[in-house]
């Protein structure tokens, strides 16, 4: 953890709080705030609220903290370090340069939150400015001159397993017309709890206001079934304004249920968006910020969760069939209901029976939950994203195919979370690629070079998948970007430019769709030659995609900041082993895309969040029949360029000689730090390949 402290010989401006005096009085604050029996036991703070100075926030009273509004205390310290942060740290930023640091804060739990505090809003800051683009030293947030931070909450507290909604109204107070992303902060607990703030939905996501205009946003959320009763309160953020911020405070309440035996019996707090239906608004209040004026009301909704007693002792799992029946009284059992059971103490057998019982009555989305937890559970320690929007787009059916060995797994093919490196690179042998794609009815995308030389687009992907369909699994990919042999030469060939991002712009090449908010490629992404780590995925990948899998392993460590990849073939050669430091700015390398856009003529399409993109996919096995597919995802990688030392390939195994004879050259690095997305147009039934027995 970086510390940013400032060094003794430091300059600092004049006027500038003293930060060892800032982070001596925020740590009395944060005590009272977490009132935990040790110091110790304090896990990381997530981002805190920054209010302008010597403002107040009324809030309810939190048991376990002598009376103390948590809302208030969250205020006040975060407001220590406002004027510090602003001008020092989040300047030092925005301009690249490096934040002094002097200080160790390993022994002392409490100070290293405030630094994680300040490194939260350090990495925040930037998308904070608003559509002007400000920066920081021009334009700090408000301080001593504005009100006091306005306050969002259910009117009505909530019990674990409940939903909560606040309803709100945004207006553009104007002249010009803006775009606002709504994000949050984890919702921190009294007691040292937290509701994950990837637990919060955003309805809409986006929304565009012209002056004057005024739209409704709703906040969402379940709250977890193990969160200990109390005040939680997070920042709300509300992007494309200069500095539009509010405190989200929701009040759980205390439950029935035994805090020990919820607790010993529920896998980690799910940390994925839970799709959840929008709710009307009530009685509005009025709230002012400072770019915008917002109105605000709000209320909850849910059935409560009940603890069920008298049960057998014996009997580990019992409350989900139960709940079920309750929750299926009003005729239908939606995707909330799914949800909310999911988050009982269940196993897979209870699942399967609650799958049975109310097969007629499950939503598609809902069922699509249910039966994904009753093949695959989400595995232990795995933060949950099968709850995100795209996979509610391509639900789980239900259906199942039978593999070789024999085993039962879902139709559907879904990645669910995992980190993913993508290397972009060209291969100067363009006779060698077109040979592998002989006949196929598809010819390697080239890139010409300022001389005149024409280059074969390939790439290299792994990943290590910590939640999919098939259950945990890691890969390797070698990527041919492909067009049609029909294709006409000018479609087939694009102009590259010196600065060697021109390989990546294969996946940049394509159409966005503003009302569908869908990105389709227009090149084929040609899976030559794959290595998967389980028998399972290498023999679905065979039998009905058509992809030449074979077994391998990929291995990732991190060591702080960098990623090793180390990938192997069955028999334990090493292919290629890729190590790098993800970017400090994701964002960084967009500059240089659009410049080798801008040289191929090729126009370089942003799409804005929550975008689905769709890359056609084919593969085939040896000289067998074509299999098409399609990838979906709604994440992107962070580019870079690659160093001498990113990647090394080794010819001792198949797959490094395959990729030394055809000259392949990596140019860009893209990561992934939350893989995610849904492979659609499967062919349901086996395909033509042969269903070959596979050695581990």
């Amino acid at each position: 953890m970086e510390d940013y402290r400032r060094s003794p010989e430091a300059p600092r401006e004049e006027g500038m709080q003293d930060p060892s005096q800032a982070l001596d009085v925020a740590s009395a604050f944060l005590r009272r705030l977490i009132p935990f029996p040790s110091s110790e036991s304090v896990g990381p703070l997530s981002l805190l609220p920054v209010p302008a100075q010597g403002s107040t926030t009324p809030a309810s009273t939190v048991d376990g903290t002598g009376g103390e509004p948590v809302a208030s205390i969250v205020s006040q310290a975060a407001s220590i370090l406002d004027e510090e942060m602003a001008r020092g740290v989040f300047a030092a930023r925005s301009s690249g340069t490096t934040v002094p640091k002097s200080y160790s804060t390993t022994g002392n739990p409490v100070l290293r939150q405030m630094h994680e505090f300040v490194d939260n809003l350090a990495a925040l800051w930037p998308n904070l400015q608003g559509v002007a683009a400000k920066g920081p030293a021009t334009s700090p947030p408000a301080t001593s001159g504005a009100g006091p931070m306005a306050e969002v909450r259910p009117h009505a507290s909530v019990k674990p397993g409940e939903r909560a909604t606040i309803s709100m109204t945004l207006r553009n107070s104007e002249s010009r017309p803006v775009l606002l992303v709504p994000t949050a902060t984890d919702l921190l607990g009294g007691r040292g709890g937290r509701i994950p703030s990837s637990l919060l939905e955003f309805t809409p996501v986006e929304i565009a206001l012209g002056p004057q205009e005024q739209k409704d946003l709703t906040i969402s959320t379940i709250v977890p079934v193990d969160a200990a009763s109390g005040c939680y309160s997070g920042l709300l953020v509300v992007k494309g304004l200069d500095y539009l911020r509010a405190l989200i405070t929701i009040e759980v309440a205390t439950t029935t249920a035994s805090p020990a035996s919820v607790q010993s019996l529920l896998r980690p707090t799910s940390s994925s968006t839970a799709s959840l239906p929008s709710l009307s608004a009530g009685t509005s209040r009025r709230i002012d910020g400072p770019m915008s004026n917002v109105h605000a009301d709000s209320r909850t909704n849910g059935t409560n969760l009940e603890s069920q007693t008298g049960m057998p002792s014996a009997t580990r799992y019992n409350s989900m069939m139960p709940e079920a029946i309750k929750l299926s009284k009003d005729g239908e059992l939606g995707n909330s209901d799914a949800i909310r059971l999911l988050q009982i103490p269940h196993s897979q057998e209870e699942v399967k029976e609650v799958l049975a019982k109310f097969d007629a009555q499950l939503t598609r989305e809902a069922k699509s939950k249910l039966t994904l937890e009753a093949f695959a559970p989400l595995p232990d320690g795995v933060d949950n994203q099968r709850w995100e929007p795209i996979f509610d787009r391509y639900p789980v059916s239900g259906k199942t195919y039978t593999t070789a060995s024999g085993t039962v797994v879902l139709n559907e093919v879904q990645y669910y979370n995992g980190e993913m490196v993508q290397v972009y690179g060209s291969c100067t042998n363009v006779a060698e690629v077109s040979k592998a794609l002989a006949g196929s009815g598809y010819k390697p995308m080239t890139i010409r070079q300022r001389t005149g030389e024409e280059r074969a687009i390939s790439q290299i992907w792994a990943h290590q998948l910590s939640d999919t369909s098939l259950k945990p699994y890691n890969a390797m990919f070698i990527i041919v970007v492909a067009v049609p042999d029909d294709t006409p030469a000018s479609q087939a060939c694009i102009r590259a430019d010196e600065n060697g991002a021109s390989c990546a712009l294969s996946m940049q090449y394509g159409n966005f769709d503003a009302a569908k908010r869908s990105f389709g490629n227009k090149t084929q992404l040609y899976f030559h030659r794959l290595l998967d780590s389980t028998r399972i995925a290498v023999e679905v990948g065979r039998e009905r995609m058509g992809m030449d899998k074979r077994p391998g392993t990929i291995e990732l460590k991190h060591d702080g900041q960098q990623r090793t990849f180390s990938i192997k073939d069955g028999a334990g050669r090493l292919v290629a082993q890729i190590k790098f430091v993800p970017p400090a700015d994701p964002l960084a390398y967009r500059a240089e895309l659009a410049k080798a856009a801008a040289t191929a003529g090729i126009p370089f399409v942003e799409p804005p969040s929550g975008t689905e993109y769709v890359y056609p996919g084919v593969a085939r096995i040896g000289s067998g029949p074509i299999v098409q597919w399609q990838w979906r995802t709604d994440v992107i990688p962070q580019f870079q360029s690659v160093k001498p030392d990113t990647i090394v390939i080794d010819p001792g195994a198949e797959e490094g000689d395959m990729l030394i004879r055809w000259g392949f050259e990596p140019k860009v690095l893209g990561y992934i730090p939350n893989v995610r997305g849904a492979a659609t147009g499967i062919p349901e039934s086996a395909s033509r390949q042969p269903r070959l027995p596979i050695s581990y």
